[in-house]
């Protein structure tokens, strides 16, 4: 998706992205998504926020949106 966001707009733009959050995801073993997401990092010029010290196990959302970009 980076490379191709980048084709299209013709330029190698940064991208960064969100690690996703701490949460009881019932049947998804979120550690295989965050490791997906480790590995994008070996695209160049990208950059990930990690939210593993802010989340909520029982709300998917962290409310605190200013640490998340504070990153």
């Amino acid at each position: 998706m980076i490379g191709e966001w980048r084709e299209i707009f013709g330029e190698e733009f940064p991208f960064y992205f969100v690690q996703i959050s701490p949460f009881n995801y019932q049947r998804l073993n979120a550690a295989y998504l965050r490791e997906a997401q480790l590995e994008t990092m070996s695209v160049p010029m990208t950059g990930m926020a990690i939210t593993m010290d802010i989340g909520n196990l029982n709300d998917i959302h962290p409310k605190n949106k200013q640490e998340v970009g504070c990153q």
